[in-house]
């Protein structure tokens, strides 16, 4: 009798805490969303539509799935320019089918009339790498990329639509009008990581995380005053299976607190595919250090076969990964909105750059007509009035040279630090005073860069030779554990 109440007891305590989101939840405490306020049309500057994982794993065909027809229904031919981007696991989890396979037929039929469909009501059309694009049957490789990105650009002529190119971690930057940018960027080949001797080529201008942050960071820092989209296949934010949530179901088969057990497993050994992976942690690093001092950023991703929205850090994280299947989301923790149904994701970007989100599901059942289930202004661009009031000195007031330390961090010697700490870092010595406009013929910054220790600036001149400045002193702080940070660790 005991472990019967027992058992109910656990039961009815799973149930509550998986709370799956079968209607749409809407976090209380946010704001409302308003989906009742529509957008001025005659003040739309673009549409982007956003939907990822329509490689069904029930069925290998577009087929099986109404995506297309409903995306379709919403390109409006009101003269407003739209693009459409896949995000993602274009083809099932077994990856692109061997040509020789019964799938392959369907699939090149559903993946023609996506392109044809879709490109005749479309400025662009795009289609980026997720895990299933990497992945051969047996391992995540960048041949089976290739593989598929040949595939996908023999759809098309003279137009390359399948970003990023040749498994290279650099992202696609995309200027879909003179004030929205959008950032296709590859996830998977953040998660393939330094060990699979797949990242480093020749031909990829990147080759690690910290070039990632620096890239993406160049790339915000020199659009401020846009807006900016990045696409990427794997989620920041998660309240699906990615992030370690599961649904009732799992934690009752095969059998009571055995399914527990076995859902507790695949949370804390779910792969590189799932939150708690040392890689897939360092690709969340990368996007949050990436957006630290910025503000009103989209990434959007798919993955979670689901639709999400969470704010954090003052940008937005949106998932749009239900376009053929739909998998367990939960209520709660970051989400401001979370539905379990097929979908997609709509940005509009107003002429006056406000950044408008709609979630849109099918109007009924077999329909054909998508509604919209949550509709939400994200974020205005804002600009203030500055003058700088600066008083700039002629270049013959400047000295020849100053007397300077090279340092005080490395003057006091430490224990354990050998002697490369020692007092010759802070003599004083006469340097010559480095004038831009008069090295070299003129030397203008081009790349501002450097990792988590050092910060670089990359210097050209008008014959096209380069030099780099890099700072002396280092910064330690984001590579010290935070527990260690201003403790003997860090200095």
């Amino acid at each position: 009798m005991k472990l019967t109440n027992l058992l109910l007891n656990l039961i009815c305590l799973l149930l509550i805490s998986s709370c799956a989101t079968k209607q749409p939840f809407v976090r209380h405490d946010s704001e409302k969303s308003v989906s009742d306020t529509s957008v001025d049309p005659s003040n739309i500057d673009y549409e982007l539509f956003l939907v990822g994982d329509i490689g069904s794993e029930s069925n290998t065909s577009l087929e099986s799935s109404n995506i297309v027809d409903l995306i379709k229904s919403q390109l409006k031919d009101n003269g407003v320019k739209k693009s459409v981007v896949f995000l993602g696991n274009t083809f099932g989890e077994s990856g692109f089918p061997d040509a020789e396979s019964p799938e392959y037929l369907k699939v090149d039929q559903s993946i023609e009339r996506c392109i044809r469909e879709l490109k005749t009501h479309t400025d662009k059309v795009y289609f980026i790498p997720g895990s299933s694009e990497w992945y051969d049957g047996h391992d995540y490789t960048v041949s089976a990329i290739n593989q598929v990105e040949d595939y996908i650009q023999s759809k098309v002529s003279d137009k390359n639509i399948f970003v990023p190119s040749n498994g290279c971690g650099e992202p696609k930057l995309v200027k879909l009008s003179d004030d929205l940018l959008l950032v296709l960027m590859d996830s998977q080949w953040v998660l393939q990581g330094d060990d699979s001797e797949e990242r480093k080529r020749s031909g990829c201008d990147i080759d690690d995380e910290l070039e990632l942050i620096t890239y993406l960071q160049q790339i915000l820092a020199r659009n401020k005053s846009k807006n900016v989209i990045i696409a990427a296949h794997h989620p920041v934010y998660s309240n699906g299976v990615t992030g370690g949530n599961y649904g009732a179901a799992s934690h009752l088969l095969p059998l009571p607190i055995l399914g527990s057990i076995i859902t507790g497993v695949k949370r804390i050994s779910g792969g590189p595919q799932k939150f708690g992976h040392p890689q897939y942690e360092a690709y969340r690093s990368v996007i949050n250090q990436a957006l630290l001092n910025f503000e009103g950023v989209i990434h959007a991703s798919a993955h979670d076969k689901n639709m999400q929205y969470h704010f954090q850090n003052n940008n937005h994280f949106i998932v749009s990964g239900s376009g053929a299947d739909v998998d367990f989301a939960r209520k709660g923790e970051t989400a401001d909105f979370s539905y379990m149904k097929q979908g997609f994701t709509k940005i509009t970007h107003t002429k006056d750059q406000e950044l408008w989100l709609d979630f849109y599901v099918a109007s009924g059942p077999n329909s054909t007509e998508a509604k919209s289930v949550y509709r939400k202004l994200l974020y205005k661009k804002e600009f203030n009035e500055y003058t700088d009031k600066t008083v700039y000195k002629e270049l013959d007031d400047y000295p020849t040279s100053v007397k300077a330390i090279a340092s005080k961090t490395y003057t006091d010697g430490r224990f354990g630090m050998g002697k490369t700490y020692r007092n010759e870092w802070g003599t004083e010595v006469e340097v010559p005073v480095l004038l831009l406009d008069r090295t070299e013929g003129g030397l203008s910054p081009v790349q501002q860069g450097g990792g988590f220790q050092t910060k670089s600036l990359r210097l050209e001149n008008p014959d096209g030779r380069q030099w780099v400045l890099r700072t002396i002193d280092k910064d330690v702080t984001k590579v010290v554990p935070a527990p260690l940070r201003k403790s003997f660790a860090q200095k």
